[in-house]
C-alpha cells in the first residue's frame, strides 16, 4: 500500500503533485464541506496544492526498500473558502522516513518533520 497506493519512493520527477492533490481534494472536500456548513459558513470555493520530500539515504522498510532520492513524504493543503475568506484548512500529511529532505524542484518542495 505504501509504495504503490500512496506513490512513495516513486522517482520525484514521476510524482504527479497535481494530480495527489486533486485526488486527496475530492476524497476529503465533502465531509470538510458538512463541517463548514454545519458551522454557518458554507463552502464555495476549493483549492489544493501539494508538495514532496525526498529520502536522504536508502532505508529498508516493511513496505520494502527505499532508495536515496525518491519519495519519502507528501502533503497537501486543502483549503475551502466562503464568501472570499478561508474558513477551513486541512493539510494530511505522510511520512515513510524521519529523514526526508527538500531536494528536488522548487515545486515539490516541502519542509522535514520536526524531531519529538
Amino acid at each position: 500500500m505504501l509504495f504503490e497506493l500512496m506513490d512513495s519512493a516513486r522517482p520525484v520527477e514521476s510524482f504527479n503533485v497535481n494530480g495527489a492533490s486533486a485526488h486527496l481534494l475530492r476524497s476529503f472536500s465533502p465531509s470538510l464541506g458538512v463541517l463548514a456548513a454545519a458551522a454557518g459558513r458554507p463552502i464555495d470555493r476549493w483549492s489544493s496544492t501539494g508538495e514532496v520530500a525526498v529520502s536522504r539515504r536508502a532505508e529498508r522498510l516493511a513496505a520494502g526498500e527505499l532508495a536515496a532520492g525518491r519519495v519519502a513524504a507528501h502533503r497537501t493543503a486543502i483549503v475551502g473558502y466562503h464568501d472570499g475568506a478561508e474558513v477551513v484548512r486541512f493539510t494530511p500529511t505522510w511520512y515513510c522516513t524521519t529523514t526526508p529532505t527538500r531536494r528536488g524542484p522548487p515545486a515539490h518542495r516541502m519542509a522535514r518533520p520536526r524531531a519529538r
